[in-house]
């Protein structure tokens, strides 16, 4: 599995994300239905699809939850996608890398086409996969000192992930195995991970959609607006949700014609890229050099990485605020006195083994060639730091349209993309062939049972 991001907090930056917040709710419970497309909010087509063909489903997740003013709330989160890593080992050259997704995209589609028993000649059959992209990371198990380039695979049904995860695994295609990363994290928690969010925490956003009709009638409020935690909020934050108070760019106009499918108070659409919770935290560079680390030449913060227990801890600040008590927080002493170290059984034998593994690394070589040696391997993490190729952190957005645009005067969507994904892929339709052992899809998957039934929740 590879290190998704190692994160820390920037202090910089706590305030200036949220401020820019226009709703927030406690997030309580998830689930997500597969949909048709809205081309206001979804992704309408995938590269690895004949031009024009439109995709017949997509997943968007199901957020339920409260606001701090007390209003249930039921949130659609759009263009959220599972996804898988698989290692890549060829060069990193533009076109070599499209070539080599586009032909494996197309496979896979085919592929899992055929294990479900489907029609490889319907073009609405053949759409399991959205997108693959390179990146780059840290693979988490074992020693690694440098990044490792993998494919980010975006699926498009949930349910097809431990299928698709065999096919790869069986050599099925593309004539070789390959060992899937982080296919065992189940779609929802990617979510969280990747967003920074946290169970019963409370998910910001910049921008979205209320489903109508909102309430007339001002809501109760259960929280008072200076209970504001830290002045991290806007007193938006606190307000009630009705139709009076509710900008008007904030809601989906009538002749869209989106309507609520939940019994909550509120319903919106949101999408992915506007959740901010993601921006409090920052990506930590993989390296410091591990030397300077043995020495202590290392500038390495004090802090504390569990970011799921920052909301419980700010959590009992605001309550002790509202209760006039001192928000300074005190944590129970570490053991410092603990027993001497007792070593393992088979400590001796393994820290030998590493011993003799480093003579034979370092065999016939001067001190000075030892520091050549580990300069060179600075060097070429350099250069893998300095290829322009994303970190899996940088990834979470590669998806995302820079700019989206929907009011009553204009209902044209505006999608302003960082980079166009689709165009790359164009001049490879038609010239390159899917690489499928047919006979091994048929004999290892076609003869087994779908276990689960994909249900096609449809949202008019």
């Amino acid at each position: 599995m590879t290190s998704h991001v190692e994160m820390t907090d920037s202090k910089e930056t706590i305030a200036s994300p949220l401020t820019r917040a226009v709703f927030s709710f406690r997030i309580v419970t998830i689930d997500h239905y597969l949909t048709p497309p809205n081309p206001f909010m979804d992704k309408t087509e995938s590269v690895f699809n004949e031009p024009g063909v439109q995709l017949t489903r997509v997943p968007v997740l199901r957020v339920f939850g409260v606001t701090k003013s007390g209003q249930k709330t039921c949130a659609h989160i759009h263009q959220i996608y599972p996804y898988i890593y698989i290692p890549y080992e060829g060069s990193i050259n533009s076109k070599e890398v499209t070539a080599f997704s586009y032909q494996l995209g197309t496979s896979l589609n085919r592929a899992v086409t055929l294990a479900l028993n489907k029609n490889i000649h319907d073009p609405q059959c053949n759409q399991y996969i959205l997108s693959i992209l390179l990146t780059k990371g840290i693979p988490f198990y074992g020693f690694h000192a440098k990044f490792k380039y993998f494919l980010k695979i975006y699926i498009l049904i949930p349910e097809v992930t431990s299928k698709i995860v065999e096919i790869l695994q069986s050599g099925a295609i593309m004539g070789r195995s390959f060992q899937p990363y982080e296919a065992h994290i189940p779609y929802y928690l990617q979510f969280l991970i990747d967003h920074n969010l946290y169970g019963m925490d409370f998910m910001y956003v910049s921008d979205l959609r209320f489903r109508m009709p909102i309430l007339e009638r001002e809501h109760p409020s259960s929280l008072n607006e200076n209970d504001d935690m830290n002045g991290h909020t806007p007193d938006s934050m606190f307000m009630s949700f009705t139709n009076l108070n509710t900008k008007e760019n904030h809601k989906w106009p009538d002749q869209i014609n989106i309507i609520k499918i939940s019994h909550c108070e509120l319903e919106i659409d949101v999408w992915g890229l506007d959740i901010l919770n993601r921006y409090l935290v920052t990506e930590r560079r993989y390296q410091p050099f591990l030397g300077n680390v043995v020495n202590n030449n290392e500038n390495i913060p004090d802090e504390k990485l569990v970011h799921s227990l920052k909301a419980i801890w700010d959590d009992e600040r605001l309550r002790r605020q509202r209760h006039n008590k001192s928000t300074i927080l005190t944590q129970p002493p570490s053991q410092e006195n603990r027993a001497p170290h007792s070593p393992f059984s088979n400590e001796n034998d393994l820290r030998s083994t590493i011993n003799s593994r480093l003579d034979h690394i370092n065999v016939g070589l001067s001190q000075e060639e030892i520091k050549n040696k580990r300069e060179e391997m600075r060097k070429k993490m350099a250069q893998i730091d300095e290829d322009n190729v994303p970190t899996s952190f940088q990834m979470v957005d590669a998806l995302y349209p820079g700019t989206v645009s929907t009011t009553e005067n204009d209902l044209s969507l505006i999608r302003m993309s960082k980079e166009d994904h689709n165009t790359s892929f164009n001049h490879f339709i038609g010239s390159i062939d899917t690489l499928i052992d047919e006979d091994l899809i048929a004999s290892r998957f076609s003869s087994q049972k779908v276990k689960k039934v994909l249900k096609i929740e449809i949202n008019d």
